[in-house]
């Protein structure tokens, strides 16, 4: 081990250390030397010292701050580097009482006599094929015998050769070493490079997942059990469609729906603020019901939420759906305090408070701030400006001066009418109405409750649309204002009466507001809850009922934002008669069960395995006389195999295509086979002929590819200002994960959009690449997904 370049007598108070960006969380095992200090070998063989496997991979491999010295005073300090072969760099900085300032910086280069670099891919797929490689150097001046191997470690996977090398590196030189397999069974592998001389060993191990190329699926149907039977047509299944299973549930009321949206939450994929946010909501009140079954790292998810949210808040005060990134403009997620999101966070606090979790106050407080600079437009706002006119007979200097006063006044108006013109484009750059009140109405809805305030609230009423109304209706209930009647009216006629039930008549784009109508429906039932009095039983039950009928078109998941809000929801409604013991019937395809509830129970469910048959039926049916009020819910679960998958697009298009950097400029593939080294562009192509909201997109990355910022890294020979552009402007927030890349979209306008981005070819190999998806994140009214493909890779020439 090196040591740290003498400082003089700089004083320390802060050393910064930067290093490989290997995560420690992908490691497999911890690499100690076992005690023996020996490694088994061919019987009759010598023994040889036992490389210790190094694991320990850290950024960061000393930090101390807070150091105080007496005049005259030095220290040192022993650092234990991680298993990291690199260039360090040591950072020391100090101050003293008299505005005196030092810094001073060392470079340590930390190796050993022979090194092993291991270059796997992250993930594989069973019947992929790749070339594993590992890299060789030595540090001495004379050509070095070696004995090299690459040994792999797992299931269902074999090498296609013994792995073992004997070779000689010359002096201060380096070669590679590699082998291929074929993985046929889903797991994970480890894969060990090591490397053995006379002057030293070395040995490094990595992490492989080999994963699943199955998707999970699912048709749902939901409703209610009347007298008569229901009678239900199984669902066609692709034809690909392995191991469907089908489930019925019957439930009391809306509970048979709590089971499904908690497993929504807790499987969902995107990670923002409010999903995060509403993920910890739903975490809470699965504890609070005691299903540590349904989400066992509860306690987790909720102190994620609450340790992480001041990363999300602009020093304004408003939220953002993503930390802030370096380098990032307006016009993506993350880049601006968004209102209704805002406003969203209080909400769910207060969701929080209420069972007992201490929320972050300074965050809290912050966004009130935040939400209460917001302000409606006052009556005077909207009068005419008054000119200002000096008083008849007035003498010339008086005039003057009224002359200028009204010059200023039309100056001011005229700059006001400028910045509003202004904002008006910037509001239709974003899908925004100019002069549109609904989200500084939702502010006010969040945080005031003053008579003034309120009264704004209902004097811009009739241009709300309906997440206002509902927010803006809880506000009003609150401060007993005598205009909450005919507001609650007016919401009300958006949710009509259909029998029994009342269900939202349609969504009119509130997507802008992460709303939907499942989302609105269960906000207006969380409203009568909160404030029984607005409205008796029988509108509550029918919201409930509603509720049921929106889900029964079979949406395969919710949104966060009705995860939480319809969970919330339930969680407040309980059935207005009394329970009874019931039973219900259900057959299908020759298979039957009776599905018992007693007083204390819920729900009862019924799962089977479900063969294709053709107009196969599935009937429900309470027993004969009983007049329960209970819902169904029935889903096929089912797996479809990713390689086989075809595009699909309803409400928007996706497609995907690869290319390759040739002489300066992107080539489609098949001119010239990509080989290892080789960079490629990756290009998402969304279309779409109307404007969205909170576009998500999701990319499968086939294992031999890299992901790389190419603005953070050192790529010689690129012009970067020719290749790397990363397409449209809008998908301003980029997740550049190994395996899956996300990218999002707070607006997207019609038309057809282009998303880059960019990737090292690492391994030789032939590669899966899974179909890439675009999705709603509210609403789940629009989806597409791309066929999937192969990649083909040659090794690198032998240079």
């Amino acid at each position: 081990m090196g040591g740290f370049a003498e400082t003089g007598n700089a004083t320390l108070d802060r050393i910064e250390v930067t290093g490989s960006r290997i995560d420690p969380a992908d490691i497999f095992q911890a690499g100690e030397r076992p005690a023996t200090d020996v490694r088994p070998r061919e019987q009759g063989s010598a023994q040889s010292p036992l490389a210790r496997v190094r694991t320990r991979f850290a950024d960061t491999a000393f930090w101390q701050a807070g150091i105080v010295l007496a005049p005259g005073e030095s220290r040192s300090f022993e650092v234990a580097l991680p298993d990291n072969l690199t260039r360090w760099r040591a950072v020391a900085w100090s101050g003293d009482a008299d505005d005196g300032f030092e810094q001073v910086d060392a470079a340590l280069e930390v190796g050993l006599p022979v090194e092993a670099r291991l270059q796997v891919p992250v993930r594989l797929y069973p019947g992929d094929r790749a070339r594993l490689a590992a890299h060789l150097r030595q540090s001495g001046d004379v050509a070095l015998p070696v004995q090299a191997r690459i040994a792999l470690q797992g299931n269902g996977v074999a090498q296609a050769d013994a792995g073992e090398h004997a070779l000689t590196l010359a002096a201060r030189g380096q070669t590679g070493i590699a082998t291929t397999i074929q993985p046929s069974a889903v797991g994970a592998l480890q894969v060990v490079a090591s490397v053995e001389a006379a002057t030293g060993r070395d040995a490094i191990a990595a992490p492989v997942e080999v994963a699943s190329p199955l998707v999970a699926a699912r048709r749902v149907q939901a409703g209610w059990l009347d007298d008569a039977p229901v009678v239900l047509k199984m669902p066609a299944l692709p034809t690909d469609a392995r191991d469907p299973r089908l489930a019925v549930e019957a439930s009391r009321g809306g509970a048979g729906l709590v089971e499904r949206w908690t497993r929504d939450l807790h499987a969902y994929p995107h990670r923002c603020w409010e999903q995060i946010l509403s993920r910890a909501v739903g975490a809470a009140l699965a504890t609070e019901r005691g299903d540590t079954a349904a989400w066992p790292d509860a306690a987790a998810v909720v102190q994620e939420a609450l340790d992480n949210a001041a990363v999300f808040q602009d020093e304004d005060g408003g939220m953002r759906f993503f930390a802030d990134e370096a380098g990032m403009d307006d016009g993506g997620f993350g880049t601006r305090g968004q209102v209704a999101l805002t406003a969203y966070t209080l909400q769910a606090f207060a969701w929080l408070r209420q069972r007992g979790y201490a929320v972050p106050e300074q965050v809290a407080r912050g966004a009130h701030d935040f939400l209460d600079r917001q302000r409606l437009p006052a009556p005077e706002d909207e009068a005419p400006r008054r000119r200002i006119a000096a008083p008849v007979g007035a003498d010339a200097a008086t005039q003057l001066e009224y002359d200028a006063a009204e010059a200023a006044a039309a100056a001011a108006a005229a700059a006001d009418a400028a910045a509003r013109a202004a904002d008006a484009t910037v509001a239709r750059s974003r899908g925004l109405v100019p002069g549109d009140h609904n989200d500084t109405a939702l502010a006010v809805a969040a945080v005031r409750t003053d008579r003034t305030s309120v009264d704004g609230l209902w004097r811009v009423w009739g241009g709300l649309a309906l997440p206002a109304r509902i927010a803006g209706l809880r506000a009003l209930a609150a401060a007993q204002h005598p205009a909450t009647p005919d507001a609650l009216a007016s919401v009300l006629a958006h949710f009509p009466a259909r029998g029994l039930a009342r269900q939202i008549d349609r969504d009119d784009g509130w997507a802008r507001w992460m709303g939907s109508r499942l989302r609105e429906q269960c906000a207006l039932l969380g409203v009568l809850n909160d404030h029984p009095a607005l409205a008796d039983r029988q509108v509550r039950d029918g919201l409930l009922r509603g509720l049921v009928d929106l889900y029964a078109g079979g949406a395969a998941s919710v949104d966060t934002q009705t995860g939480a809000y319809c969970l919330v929801a339930l969680d407040g409604a309980t059935a207005s008669e009394p329970a009874h013991p019931a039973t219900v019937q259900a057959a299908v395809a020759g298979q039957r069960t009776t599905l018992s509830l007693s007083v204390g129970e819920v729900r009862a469910r019924w799962a089977v395995p479900q063969d294709a048959v053709d107009d196969a039926t599935l009937t429900l049916a309470q027993a004969p006389g009983q007049r329960a009020w209970l819902g169904y819910v029935a889903e096929v679960d089912y797996h479809e195999d990713a390689a086989r998958a075809q595009a699909s697009a309803v409400g928007l298009s996706l497609a995907r295509r690869y290319e390759v950097l040739r002489a300066g400029a992107w080539q489609a593939l098949g001119t010239h086979p990509v080989q290892e080294g080789d960079w490629i562009r990756v290009t998402l192509t969304v279309q779409t002929t109307s404007a969205r909201h909170f576009v998500a997109l999701t990319d499968d990355v086939p294992g031999g590819l890299r992901p790389t910022d190419l603005a953070l890294s050192a790529v010689a020979g690129l012009d970067l200002k020719q290749v790397s552009s990363i397409g449209s402007p809008v998908f301003r927030t980029r997740r550049l994960d190994p395996r899956a890349p996300k990218f999002y979209a707070e607006y997207l306008p019609a038309g057809r959009h282009d998303v880059h981005y960019f990737a090292r070819v690492a391994n030789a190999g032939d590669y899966l690449a899974a179909p890439a998806k675009a999705e709603l994140m509210y609403g789940n009214a629009s989806h597409a997904r791309t066929a999937s493909d192969r990649l083909a890779v040659v090794p690198s020439p032998s240079p």
